[in-house]
């Protein structure tokens, strides 16, 4: 099956009403991409992505082609490079001080309000580019599928609580 194929199948879904059909539609993983799958059990397989056939993940380890039930599948994850556009962004908030006082050391040079706005636009730039640069390096696993064993953790809970006073309340909590 090519890539076109995968991706037209992706968007469409295959109608088989299986949860496999959010990952199909969300988020298209392609042919050949190395994909690690976290059984129920917790086991890792590491493997190229092949496709899908009816509720079953089809995965190209060492060993051979391995057809993984939807049942077994715990968590799907994808190693992808972090976006760059976040890392210029979280660099040029982390040096928005830096440019503040480059900011007011122009303007105390008599900088002019060209040169105020020249050290605030290369501050900036240079935070956001150091930012993007570090970014650029950082590869990590993403998880683009959870079964449903996983999304079930999630759970509110409501206790009741007593004090030694005589006192009484409730108590909330969320799990996950």
């Amino acid at each position: 099956m090519t890539g076109t194929a995968l991706c037209l199948m992706a968007l469409l879904g295959t109608g088989s009403g299986s949860a496999f059909d959010g990952l199909r539609r969300g988020y298209v993983l392609a042919t050949g991409e190395e994909i690690r799958v976290v059984e129920r059990d917790r086991r890792s397989i590491r493997g190229a992505f092949r496709g899908f056939e009816e509720d079953r993940l089809l995965i190209a380890t060492g060993d051979g082609l391995r057809s993984i039930a939807e049942a077994d599948v715990r968590e799907i994850r994808v190693r992808r490079p972090d976006p760059v556009w976040n890392g210029a962004l979280n660099g040029l908030l982390a040096g928005i001080p830096l440019v503040i006082l480059n900011v007011v050391y122009a303007a105390g040079e008599t900088a002019g309000a060209d040169g105020v706005l020249v050290a605030a636009v290369l501050g900036g730039g240079m935070c956001a580019a150091i930012g993007a640069g570090v970014d650029a390096l950082i590869v990590g696993e993403r998880s683009v599928y959870r079964g449903p064993a996983v999304a079930s953790t999630r759970e509110w809970r409501l206790a009741p609580i007593a004090t030694a006073g005589g006192g009484a309340g409730l108590a909330l909590g969320f799990r996950f």
